[in-house]
């Protein structure tokens, strides 16, 4: 076979893993994971095969982690240059920005309408799916400075409190995302209204969130 056929046949497949990858996102944030075949996700990206999803990523589970890693990588870069910017700072306020503002930044570089939010709260409410994104987010966006700007800045918190208010706040966040993609998709967005001020919305709850006093250790 010419190094031409190789290279159009090369082009193809990942074009087809590319439309297996992003009617699977689609199909997840509309209807849960649990409850979409590979067969279906193959009929809406128009594969030919049924097995395309197979062919091209292997089990359910690793195209779950191949939608969630396509998107990982940008944020992280969003992160990092964020917060460069604000360290050091006494300032809760300006680490819970850098932890939240890089997802509304990247949905805001995606042509409408996107689905990752939708997809991420899909996975967050499943018990069966949420422990394995998770573990996968932990293993590719740092947080560490994070947990170290916490107790710092929050020290009359206890450690545990704080940890139970970070997984519900991932929720809450998760949840406003999702809600306003649905909006921009539907153009029912209030008017004015954009990623740039729900990060901003977020931001001052998460914040509020996390320093509330606590009445008890855990």
């Amino acid at each position: 076979m010419s190094k031409v056929a190789l290279g159009r046949t090369a082009g193809a497949e990942r074009s087809t893993k590319d439309a297996v990858r992003m009617a699977a996102e689609r199909l997840f944030a509309e209807r849960g994971i649990a409850t979409v075949s590979s067969r279906k996700i193959a009929e809406v990206a128009g594969a030919a095969n049924n097995s395309a999803v197979g062919y091209h990523f292997g089990t359910k589970t690793d195209l779950v982690l191949a939608v969630l890693r396509h998107h990982t990588g940008p944020i992280q870069a969003i992160r990092d240059e964020l917060l460069s910017g604000v360290v050091p700072s006494n300032e809760l306020r300006d680490y819970v920005g850098v932890m939240v503002r890089p997802l509304t930044l990247y949905l805001a570089s995606l042509p409408v309408p996107t689905y990752y939010a939708r997809f991420m709260l899909s996975a967050m409410t499943d018990p069966a799916w949420r422990p394995i994104v998770l573990n996968d987010i932990k293993s590719t966006l740092d947080d560490e400075w994070f947990r170290a700007a916490l107790s710092r800045l929050a020290p009359t918190v206890d450690a545990r409190v704080l940890r139970y208010r970070g997984d519900l706040v991932a929720l809450v966040a998760t949840q406003a995302c999702a809600e306003f993609e649905g909006l921009l998709e539907r153009d029912e967005q209030p008017a004015g209204a954009d990623w740039n001020e729900v990060g901003i919305f977020l931001a001052d709850i998460i914040c509020g969130m996390l320093q509330a006093p606590s009445s008890q250790s855990a």
